[in-house]
């Protein structure tokens, strides 16, 4: 519908694929919404509609505690690719959508905001019947489910995804003051989405 190439469409198919939650549609409904949020995000910013973009992001942003994670690669893009007024007009809207989808609630209870998007996630237990190359790692190396490993492995693959995913948007940023080619603006939205998938 928005005539993008095969290529852009198995990308996007590939983002879809890549949280492990977008099928689960039953009994976690609420994940598809983050993932439409990034697909609206990504179609904006491929037509350079920074408002939009970032009011899609907003949205997003305010589904689920991950989506805001997407936040870092995009700024690193829109850095890079500088487009006059991009990254400022994409974090204001993104900004100012967020605040006000959110204001009611940090109003009503904003101690909540963190002991339900934080803290209970990171006191969960872990479960050692979960399909997972940690918990296959663990039976395997025999360490203990209270183990350090188990405790910082989260965050271990959090920073390597935003590590490779930074690699990746980074690359050969133009010059100050140059323009960007136009010729190579798809090519430039599919560094974006590799670097989506690889922080998911």
């Amino acid at each position: 519908a928005l005539g993008w190439s095969l290529e852009t469409a198995c990308a996007l198919a590939l983002l879809w694929c890549a949280n492990s939650l977008s099928f689960q549609v039953v009994e976690k409904w609420n994940d598809s919404l983050p993932l439409a949020a990034t697909f609206a995000t990504v179609a904006f910013l491929a037509d350079k509609r920074w408002v939009y973009a970032g009011i899609a992001f907003g949205l997003g942003a305010c589904t689920k505690q991950y989506a805001p994670l997407a936040f870092f690669p995009i700024a690193v893009w829109l850095w890079r690719i500088q487009q006059p007024g991009s990254a400022k007009r994409f974090i204001v809207s993104a900004a100012c959508t967020a605040g006000v989808v959110s204001l009611p609630f940090i109003l009503n209870h904003g101690d909540w905001l963190l002991a339900r998007t934080l803290l209970h996630f990171s006191r969960t237990p872990f479960r050692d019947d979960s399909i997972s190359l940690l918990n296959l790692s663990r039976i395997f190396l025999g360490f203990g489910e209270k183990s350090w490993i188990i405790r910082m492995a989260p965050f271990m693959g959090l920073l390597g995804g935003l590590a490779v995913a930074f690699a990746a948007i980074r690359r050969g940023r133009p010059a100050r003051g140059q323009p960007l080619d136009p010729r190579a603006w798809h090519g430039e939205v599919h560094v974006l989405v590799l670097g989506l998938l690889c922080a998911w």
